[in-house]
């Protein structure tokens, strides 16, 4: 009686193997770039609206009740500007009095600029304190195209952002 498997036995398992293998090896590989591929959409769209999100709290932000009075020095809260969004709001609670915050603290008032670079197709917050304090950072990458726009006649800020992909996403906001 015999044992084992001959190395002929083997080589031929082996040749069987060797495509099944491969194939399973392939089917894998493209399944997990489908499934990344179908995300890709869902992430770019939650974070478009996180950014959207951050644009709605600083407009519910900006009580500026204790601010100056004088019709000079008072500037519009709310201005697009070649396709920049500026909102003048609060950092954190502070006045317009309170003396300059200690270093690495942000208080009072504050503007945002939200800013589409073209080239690098990317939405950028620039924060600037009233103190002069300002950063930058960016909200949403692959951005074919942002259009914000204020209806003045109905007091309503629109803003549209479109993914390279060409999926859209756009609120209305009604300003205060």
């Amino acid at each position: 009686m015999r044992r084992g498997l001959t190395m002929i036995e083997l080589l031929l398992a082996v040749s069987l193997l060797t495509p099944i293998t491969l194939a399973i090896a392939a089917w894998t590989q493209v399944a997990a770039r489908a499934s990344a591929s179908a995300a890709e959409p869902m992430r770019w769209r939650a974070a478009a609206e996180a950014a959207l999100q951050l644009i709605h709290d600083d407009l519910v932000t900006g009580d500026f009740a204790e601010g100056p009075t004088d019709s000079s020095s008072q500037e519009s809260r709310v201005e697009v500007v070649d396709g920049m969004l500026r909102i003048r709001t609060r950092a954190t609670p502070g006045s317009w009095t309170a003396p300059a915050p200690a270093p690495g603290t942000v208080t009072g008032p504050a503007t945002h600029h939200y800013i589409f670079d073209a080239f690098s197709g990317e939405l950028r917050l620039r924060q600037r304190s009233a103190h002069g304090a300002q950063s930058t950072r960016p909200l949403l990458d692959r951005v074919r195209q942002w259009r914000c726009e204020i209806d003045h006649e109905h007091n309503l800020l629109t803003i549209a952002v479109t993914s390279i992909q060409g999926r859209n996403v756009a609120r209305s906001y009604v300003l205060p």
